[in-house]
């Protein structure tokens, strides 16, 4: 009789809330705090696993928006430079990357060491980015073995600050780059680009010349057929594939053929453009030259306004 008054007893409503409220966290997997650390788990669970070559570095100079905004841009420029080559900047400032409509034209920069930090150095680009406010800087090393880094950098930073840009040009800071000529090319043969690179295409049957053996046979080709670092061009829907692409591929230091190369391969659908008018290495022999090219190669900043100063006149009409 006693149990059977015991089992009968109702539960106390206080009991019964507590009870609920109990039932509730467990399901949610506890306080706000806990569910927050399950989530960074898991996002950190999710890099691991799809990001086989992820870009975690920082912009600590950043331009952002206010180079493109809404505007229409038909080129971006992309000149990858290094720190202590303010001269080149300089003198394309002053030549072929000033004030041709319709081109914005960027500098991609590294940092220095955080134990090697040249404070004279750092006082100069910051006094650089000041006046100009024309410098995309990441905070890994600054070095030739991360031109790789440096190219991955710009491609995020074009796919999310300009993406209206129909074309993206990476280049380096010791390339002419004769604007006018480029544009009124791709403005007559390429009104809609899509998925497409142009410029120097190596290890293509289009392509470069490859090198010779002692015997008259080729090398064979190491890489995938990529477009020559020193000037290339992407259609403006590329730099953003490319880059998520990016962080799933292999990475390797030879900046060219990892992005034109390697996760162009690896996006699919991309067409490569062999065109002879972009430089494949090789010196610019006479200032006149860079009247039909597209693109010169190694040209000093001396060199870069006498053949700017040059291509202003009529006196390469007839070299």
């Amino acid at each position: 009789m006693l149990m059977g008054r015991l089992e009968a007893r109702p539960v106390p409503l206080v009991v019964v809330g507590l009870l609920l409220l109990y039932l509730l966290v467990a399901a949610r997997g506890g306080g706000e705090e806990e569910v927050l650390v399950h989530h960074k788990e898991e996002v950190h669970h999710k890099e691991e696993v799809y990001h086989k070559n992820p870009h975690p570095y920082t912009f600590t100079l950043n331009p952002g928006a206010t180079v493109c905004g809404e505007e229409r841009v038909d080129l971006l420029v992309l000149v990858a430079s290094a720190l202590g080559h303010g001269d080149r900047r300089t003198a394309v400032r002053s030549t072929w990357g000033a004030g041709v409509q319709g081109v914005k034209v960027l500098f991609l920069l590294g940092s220095q060491m955080e134990d090697r930090v040249d404070r004279e150095l750092e006082e100069q680009t910051r006094e650089e980015w000041r006046e100009h406010k024309d410098l995309v800087r990441e905070d890994f090393v600054d070095s030739y073995q991360n031109l790789t880094l440096k190219t991955l950098g710009g491609m995020k930073w074009a796919s999310t600050y300009c993406r209206q840009a129909s074309w993206v040009m990476k280049t380096d800071d010791d390339m002419y780059v004769h604007l006018p000529h480029l544009l009124l090319h791709l403005s007559s043969t390429h009104p809609r680009p899509h998925r497409t690179i142009i410029g120097c295409v190596k290890n293509g049957p289009q392509g470069a010349p490859q090198p010779i053996g002692m015997k008259g046979a080729t090398f064979p080709s190491v890489h995938p057929p990529f477009t020559a670092g020193a000037g290339y061009l992407l259609s403006g829907d590329l730099p953003s594939l490319l880059y998520t692409t990016s962080l799933n591929t292999r990475l390797i230091r030879v900046e060219d053929a990892f992005l034109t190369g390697y996760c162009a391969r690896a996006l699919g659908g991309v067409t490569r453009e062999h065109n002879h008018l972009f430089s494949c290495g090789q010196l610019v022999a006479r200032d006149c030259d860079m009247a039909t090219s597209f693109t010169g190669h190694k040209v000093t900043p001396e060199r870069m306004v006498r053949i700017h100063s040059v291509l202003q006149t009529d006196k390469c009409q007839n070299p």
